[in-house]
């Protein structure tokens, strides 16, 4: 497989190279470009067999790791003590404390010792729970990656939900031409199926170990910063493999983090671009300032376009990566404007969740929020669009854009209190739109050449 970051990379360079040139410049070149990876399965396994040993070295750490032996002074019972060291017995004869009168004569009621204490929770071990967290989050990629080549039911029709009627899941497999559809699993592809096992494998090893002891132990105080070669990293036969094999495959550092950001914010960028593109409302004189800034950031000024009755206009925020899409629908009678904010990140994991959830908080209080990612490892954020290297968009963004301008015939005097998304009673009106406290779908109501229609703002949760 070709790492996903040298495809981000490489895709910059070739937008960098297209501007350079005059006079047929970025824009024609948006469909020349490969906007898809095809998954290398010899490559993939060889990079886990890797893998494999690398958990074969923390297996025997995990079995046997290395310890420190710390001492600490302390004041126990006499008849617990044991036998006293000379040092131990100074201490004791000059502290008057712990000495008492018994049958006329002076004992120590308790004395100075000192208690040998094994720990494992040492740097080294906590070096190694980090490695074991690292490598987690990478076959969780993994098997991100692998989903879409194994495409479910859910997936192909985008609903969790099985129900019944003319546009349901069963309708819709009740009319494939095949009598036995595809979706789930392809049987043909045999090295797609030993990956896949050999990926859940590895996965359940890293959850087995992270169930141990040894990781309770280690995990709680994280290290900050980079990691410290010590002897024992270095010189130890298994800490030191596993030392070399981080340094190879997870050495970074936070600039690296937005850096990588920053490519697949350009990729999905240019994907959008397309997508405007090819629907005929984005023309070449609107994005003449396609330019690099000093962060590689494909960078754009406020475009301003129009589809129909609705206004569209697309805004960078080079902050925070991200982009601000507003909507402006002509009713016959007024406008009505809508603010969508897209978190563009690479990945949504456990390491990304709490800056892209103080995003979504700090965005949400004007915009409707929706996240585009890569990767979505964690699946609880609610407006989620995956747009993966290593499947084809099937029009994912059309349908991004297409939400934004989704209007349906209906009469005010039903949907002012029936939500038509869930067909809930009681919907809130704030005096220009209405909101579903079920299923918080948000809509407004006007004419359109004389004919009542509803728009649907925001369908469902955020």
């Amino acid at each position: 497989m070709t790492d996903r970051k040298d495809f981000l990379v490489n895709f910059t360079g070739q937008m960098k190279e297209e501007l350079r040139r005059a006079p047929i410049g970025l824009f024609d070149a948006l469909d020349d470009f490969a906007y898809t990876e095809p998954y290398r399965f010899d490559e993939e396994l060889s990079r886990l067999e890797q893998m494999k040993t690398v958990l074969d070295k923390i297996l025997s750490i995990l079995d046997h790791p290395a310890i420190k032996v710390e001492t600490d002074s302390i004041v126990k019972r006499s008849e617990l003590s044991g036998k006293l060291s000379h040092e131990s017995f100074l201490e004791t004869l000059k502290d008057p404390k712990l000495w008492k009168e018994k049958r006329g004569s002076m004992v120590p009621e308790q004395v100075h010792t000192v208690e040998t204490i094994d720990t494992i929770d040492i740097y080294e071990n906590r070096f190694i729970a980090m490695l074991i967290q690292e490598l987690e989050e990478d076959i969780a990629l993994d098997e991100d990656d692998l989903a879409p080549l194994v495409e479910s039911i859910e997936e192909h029709f985008q609903n969790k939900s099985l129900t019944f009627g003319a546009y349901s899941i069963v309708r819709n497999l009740r009319k494939e031409e095949k009598d036995y559809p595809d979706f789930v699993e392809d049987r043909e592809d045999e090295s797609k199926e030993e990956l896949i096992t050999l990926v859940r494998k590895i996965h359940r090893r890293l959850r087995n170990m992270k169930s141990t002891e040894f990781f309770r132990i280690t995990s709680k105080r994280p290290i900050q910063g980079n990691i410290i070669p010590t002897n024992i990293l270095i010189h130890d036969r298994l800490y030191s493999y596993c030392y070399r094999y981080y340094v190879e495959h997870y050495k970074k550092d936070e600039k690296d983090e937005r850096k990588n950001t920053i490519y697949y914010f350009n990729y999905v960028l240019a994907s959008l671009l397309l997508t405007l593109k090819r629907k005929g409302i984005l023309k070449k004189e609107e994005i003449r300032s396609l330019a690099f800034d000093e962060e590689d950031i494909l960078s754009i000024d406020p475009v301003i376009l129009q589809d129909s009755r609705f206004t569209f206009t697309i805004e960078e925020d080079k902050k925070n990566l991200g982009l601000r899409i507003v909507t402006t629908l002509s009713f016959d009678e007024r406008k009505e404007t809508s603010d969508y904010y897209l978190i563009i990140r690479e990945k949504y994991s456990e390491k990304t969740k709490t800056s892209i959830h103080l995003l979504k908080e700090q965005m949400e209080k004007d915009h409707h929020v929706i996240l585009i990612v890569s990767n979505n490892l964690i699946q609880d954020f609610n407006s989620t669009l995956t747009l993966n290297i290593h499947k084809e968009d099937d029009g994912l963004l059309l349908d991004l854009l297409s939400s934004f301008q989704l209007l349906i015939k209906g009469r005010k005097d039903i949907y002012q209190t029936l939500c038509p998304v869930c067909g809930t009673n009681h919907v809130r009106f704030d005096g220009s739109r209405y909101c579903c406290p079920n299923c918080s779908s948000v809509y407004s109501m006007g004419k359109i050449a004389n004919t009542e229609v509803v728009y649907l703002e925001s369908i469902g949760k955020e």
